[in-house]
C-alpha cells in the first residue's frame, strides 16, 4: 500500500502534464498545413477529422476540402459541402463562402443562384472579404439577381483594392465592360496587378490583348510571355495559343532558313501536345492536331528531338 500510493499520483502528475501540453487546434492546424505541403495527405486528413469531431469549424472546412477535391479519400463533392455547412454555422467566414461556391458551380449542390448569392451575403456579413467580388460577379451577369454592373464593379473593388488577385481579374472583366478610355487603362493596370501573382486568366487576357494589340499596343514577345504565365499557373487554353504562336514562326523560319528552325519547331510540338492532350475544347484540341501533323511532315528532325528529350527531361525544350 505504501508503494501503491506514490506511484498513483505520480500517475496522475504525469496525465495532468500530458493534458497542460496537448497541442492546441491552432498547432494541430499548422501541422496538418505542414503535412499537406509536404505530401503526407493522410496524416493531414487525420488531424483534420480530429479537429472535425472535436468541433473546430476550421477543422471541417478543411475536411470538406479533401473530401470536395479528392485528397486522400474518394472525391465526394457532395460531403465536402455538407461540412463546409457545418463550419460555417460553427463560426467559420471562409466556409459560408465555400457553400455559396457550391450552389453556384453545381459541385456538391444543385445550381442555384439564389441560394449562392444569400449565402456570399451571409459570408460578407461574417466578414469574408473575397466573397465581395464573388456577390459581385453574379450582379455583374445577372445570375439569380437583377443585372447591376456598377454594383459588380463596388463589390469586386473591395477585395482587388485590398489585393486580391482573383478580385482583380473580375474587377478588370466588368470595367472592360465600360467604354471609356479611363476604364479600360484601369483594367489593364489591373491585369497586370493580377498576372503579377500568376493568376492564370489576368494573364491569359494580356497574352490575347497583346496579341492582338487591344487595349494595349500590340507586342507578340509581351503577348508569348503573358501565356508562359498563364499556361504555368495552369490555364488550359494558354497551350494551343503558345503552340500557334511557335508553329507561326517555325514556319516563317524555315521558309527562310531551315537552319535554326528545330528548336522553334520542337516548341511548337511541345505547346500543341499538351493543348491536343489537356484542352478542353474539341475544336481546340483537333486544331492542336492538325497543327502537329503539319509540322511533323515538315520538319520530321523537331519530331525526333523532341521524343528524346522527353526521354531524360520533362518541362518544354529550350531555345537555341
Amino acid at each position: 500500500m505504501r508503494i501503491t500510493l506514490p506511484l498513483t499520483a505520480a500517475a496522475v502528475s504525469l496525465f495532468a502534464g500530458a493534458a497542460v501540453h496537448a497541442a492546441s487546434p491552432e498547432a494541430e492546424l499548422a501541422d496538418a498545413k505542414r503535412a499537406l505541403g509536404r505530401g503526407d495527405l493522410v496524416a493531414a486528413l487525420n488531424t483534420y477529422q480530429s479537429l472535425a469531431d472535436a468541433g473546430n469549424p476550421e477543422g471541417m472546412r478543411w475536411l470538406g476540402i479533401m473530401h470536395a477535391r479528392g485528397l486522400a479519400v474518394r472525391r465526394n463533392p457532395q460531403m465536402g459541402c455538407d461540412l463546409f455547412e457545418k463550419a460555417a454555422n460553427a463560426g467559420s467566414s471562409t466556409a459560408f463562402h465555400m457553400v455559396g461556391d457550391c450552389f453556384f458551380n453545381g459541385d456538391g449542390r444543385p445550381i442555384d443562384y439564389s441560394q449562392s448569392a444569400a449565402w456570399y451575403e451571409r459570408a460578407i456579413a461574417a466578414g469574408d472579404i473575397t466573397a465581395n467580388c464573388a456577390l459581385g460577379n453574379q450582379y455583374l451577369d445577372g445570375n439569380g439577381v437583377s443585372r447591376d454592373i456598377p454594383r459588380a464593379v463596388a463589390l469586386c473593388r473591395i477585395p482587388a483594392d485590398a489585393g486580391d488577385a482573383n478580385a482583380q481579374t473580375d474587377l478588370a472583366r466588368a470595367l472592360l465592360l465600360d467604354p471609356s478610355r479611363e476604364a479600360k487603362s484601369e483594367a489593364v493596370a489591373l491585369l497586370l496587378k493580377a498576372a503579377a501573382q500568376k493568376q492564370h486568366n489576368a494573364a491569359y487576357a494580356l497574352g490575347m490583348m497583346y496579341a492582338s494589340g487591344e487595349n494595349v499596343p500590340a507586342d507578340s514577345d509581351a503577348a508569348l510571355r503573358y501565356m508562359r504565365i498563364a499556361a504555368d499557373a495552369g490555364h488550359r487554353g494558354a497551350p494551343l495559343m503558345i503552340g500557334l504562336f511557335y508553329h507561326l514562326r517555325a514556319v516563317e523560319i524555315g521558309r527562310v532558313d531551315p537552319f535554326p528552325v528545330q528548336s522553334v519547331a520542337m516548341q511548337a510540338l511541345y505547346w500543341l501536345g499538351k493543348a491536343e492532350r489537356g484542352d478542353p475544347r474539341p475544336k481546340a484540341r483537333a486544331e492542336a492536331a492538325e497543327k502537329i501533323a503539319e509540322l511533323s511532315e515538315l520538319f520530321p528532325d523537331a519530331v525526333k528531338a523532341l521524343a528524346d528529350w522527353r526521354k531524360t527531361e520533362s518541362g518544354p525544350p529550350p531555345l537555341t
